[in-house]
């Protein structure tokens, strides 16, 4: 919109007017009743139109109704509710950036980390030759996406815990010979079900299908 500017006036406004056809009105919809409901943005807002010599301000107004003034009421009761549950002084010890990885947990998987600290049961072991075409396929074929993807399949969330993947418990556990069957995950215990499939490529392929059809405690 802004890319309509200029320093002309007359009738630049007018064919600004006439192809924005907006005023100075703010329209959302409600979150709790899914009706469209507008305000106005300044007084008199519905019979303010949008021309060039007022561009800028529609625009700064509009991200500030719509960062600010409409989500203003369900920001507080959030707010209210955080601080109800967190809130105390050792809140004021920590960065947004701190609290964003506390709440949130480290937005990077570490691979290494997480081949380090993985323990293996009902057969599998650090050498068995499904398990190594399992991290290679982790290592070298997954984007970071992609890995992101694993541990919420694996786990029930995507990010490893404050403090890094190094503090994450994983388990990968033999479920069987090589078959057809995906590949699952008890998410509570953080433990990685595998067929032992007899090729890298097939263990590649239902990797990826359950990877991708996951969805919290069950599937798509």
């Amino acid at each position: 919109m802004l890319e309509m500017r200029g320093d002309g006036g007359g009738d630049d406004d007018e064919d600004v007017e006439d192809a924005v056809s907006r005023d100075f009105v703010y329209e959302y919809v409600d979150a709790r009743s899914g009706a469209v409901r507008s305000m106005e943005m300044k007084p008199n807002g519905s019979r303010v139109p949008v021309t060039r010599k007022n561009m800028r301000e529609f625009v700064d107004l509009y991200v500030k109704h719509a960062l600010d003034v409409a989500v203003r009421a369900s920001f507080a009761a959030f707010a209210a509710g955080f601080h109800g549950v967190c809130g105390g002084p050792a809140l004021h010890l920590f960065t947004p950036r701190e609290l964003s990885l506390l709440v949130g947990g480290d937005p990077v998987v570490d691979v290494d980390a997480l081949r380090r600290v993985a323990r293996y049961e009902g057969g599998f072991d650090a050498k068995t030759r499904c398990v190594s075409w399992f991290w290679e396929i982790v290592a070298e074929d997954m984007s970071a996406e992609q890995r992101s993807r694993l541990l919420f399949f694996c786990t029930g969330c995507g990010r490893p815990p404050c403090g890094g993947t190094s503090r994450l418990p994983f388990i990968v556990q033999r479920s069987g010979p090589d078959s057809d069957l995906l590949p699952t995950a008890h998410t509570c215990f953080n433990v990685l079900l595998l067929p032992e499939y007899a090729s890298k490529e097939k263990l590649r392929e239902r990797l990826a299908v359950a990877m991708a059809n996951a969805e919290g405690f069950g599937l798509q």
